[in-house]
């Protein structure tokens, strides 16, 4: 092998070497305010770049080329086993997070539950999804996980908020359904209606629902659920007692185990433990939609820009643009700083 071969060499891997940092430069570390869906192809794209940097690199080995063959022939073996045995891992993540984004069963700032994880979307990323808890801890899920195990999702164009509860054989199931439902009003929810759901050896199982629009206050709206039915159930002197309930003191027969009625105060501001619990997911929602309503905005500006010929129009259509554009700039940067 003479020195120029070597020196050839030399140069292609400074070459290959000074690509890859330039593909990350332009492709990620230029543009630090892109968010989690603008960085998921990018990264893809260099990690291929890496790829056949790697094997261009090979192929330039100053060896023999029968040696670089059998090299070539090895490497292959051996990262085929790679990927093999990291297919329940890295490259299993990967392919689930593609596979996530062409199904988009969820989106930033729904509400979603695989086994005990429950919380709102804050992120999504090449190999995992982050969620906010309602205490508000992040849970980061591997993309994998995601696709091997059922997946609810409650989306932001509305949900059911259900609560159920069991009552005694001697309550009249309408009157019981008139109460759920007006309890169910009263927690601001649309459309309720009761389902029974068994007739138990001691005790009847209901389940009132109703539909939340403003699916971000699913938790809060909730809790304000079961405070409506305890009210409402009290307030007509319905007991909610337990088939097995037992209390060791002397009670007349005629008395009711039901609380004292207290002023509910000022019920203004109810849902304002929302964004406090899930603060990122509020905000990487909302950045979101303003996201999508720019893209939206600008793909009609830019179809009116197309069909007009008054050159005065295209240029106000096309100063318009450049100010949406910039405006989808400043919402990429929030986001990535959410």
């Amino acid at each position: 092998m003479t020195f120029m071969t070597y020196f050839s060499f030399f140069f292609v891997c400074i070459a290959l070497v000074g690509l890859l940092v330039l593909a990350y430069y332009f492709l990620l570390l230029r543009k630090k305010e892109l968010g989690s869906d603008k960085k998921f192809p990018r990264q893809i794209l260099l990690m291929l770049l890496a790829f056949i940097a790697f094997w261009v690199a090979v192929l330039f080995l100053p060896i023999e080329a029968g040696a670089r063959g059998e090299i070539s022939t090895i490497l292959g073996v051996v990262f085929s086993a790679l990927f093999a045995l990291s297919s329940a891992t890295l490259l299993a993540n990967i392919m689930a997070g593609i596979v996530l984004r062409i199904t988009q069963p969820f989106g930033i700032g729904d509400f979603i539950r695989v086994d005990e994880h429950f919380g709102r979307v804050s992120e999504r990323g090449l190999f995992n999804t982050e969620l906010q808890t309602e205490e508000r801890a992040f849970v980061s899920i591997p993309n994998a996980y995601l696709i091997k195990h059922p997946l609810s999702a409650r989306q932001a164009s509305g949900t059911m908020v259900s609560v159920s509860l069991s009552l005694g054989y001697d309550l009249h199931h309408k009157h019981i359904e008139q109460l759920l439902k007006a309890a169910a009003l009263k927690a601001d929810l649309e459309k309720p209606f009761v389902h029974i759901l068994e007739l138990g050896d001691f005790s009847v199982s209901y389940r009132v629902s109703g539909l939340l629009k403003e699916t971000k206050h699913y938790v809060s709206v909730k809790s304000r659920l079961f405070a409506c039915v305890l009210d409402e159930l009290h307030e007509h002197r319905i007991e909610i007692l337990s088939p097995n309930y037992m209390a060791q003191r002397p009670v007349d027969a005629k008395e009711k185990v039901v609380p004292k009625a207290i002023p509910i105060g000022n019920m203004k501001n109810r849902n304002a433990d929302d964004p406090v619990i899930f603060d990122k997911a509020e905000k990487a929602q909302n950045i979101e939609q303003l996201k999508n309503r720019c893209l939206n905005d600008i793909d009609a500006l830019k179809a009116q820009r197309k069909n007009t010929k008054d050159v005065e129009e295209k240029n106000l259509l096309e100063e318009k643009i450049a100010r949406k554009t910039d405006w989808l700039e400043q919402l990429e940067k929030l986001l990535a700083k959410a």
